[in-house]
């Protein structure tokens, strides 16, 4: 984001689901062109390069985004009245825009991940607690056992 903020086009190499989320959200924006990691070549990058730079329309677009970022005051009252006055201002922008990436929305695509991690580690202690159970049950029975006797 940082190279938008000061007006300079992005190639994005997405790895991660974020970046290819963010990726994405760039070049929906006019600001940036995605190779998909299983396509980069050199020929590819310079290709893109060339197209990037022969259009004037990438610098312009990230110049209006870089814009937005710059213009921004600090306090959370003033950055709440300035953004309401920039959806008044620029309603057509493109910002403001609701998306659905993949059939699933923002927070639930930044997360997937997240989720996965979690079912994984769910899944793990389960199993954990029922390696547990197989080894320590036998013990008990016994003891238990000769308790009884």
């Amino acid at each position: 984001m940082a190279a938008v903020a000061f007006a300079t086009p992005v190639i994005c190499l997405p790895v991660t689901p974020d970046q290819r989320l963010a990726s994405s959200q760039l070049k929906s924006l006019g600001v940036a062109e995605v190779i998909a990691s299983a396509d980069v070549t050199v020929s590819r990058i310079r290709e893109t390069v060339a197209k990037m730079t022969s259009d004037r329309g990438y610098r312009e677009r990230c110049r209006k985004l870089g814009e937005e970022f710059h213009d921004q005051p600090l306090s959370a009252a003033d950055r709440l009245l300035f953004s309401l006055e920039r959806v008044i201002r620029k309603p057509y922008s493109r910002r403001y825009e609701n998306r659905i990436i993949n059939n699933l929305y923002l927070l639930q695509q930044s997360n997937a991940d997240v989720y996965l991690l979690l079912l994984i580690l769910l899944t793990s202690i389960i199993g954990f607690l029922i390696a547990l159970s197989i080894m320590v049950l036998p013990i008990l029975m016994k003891k238990h056992k000769a308790k009884a006797e």
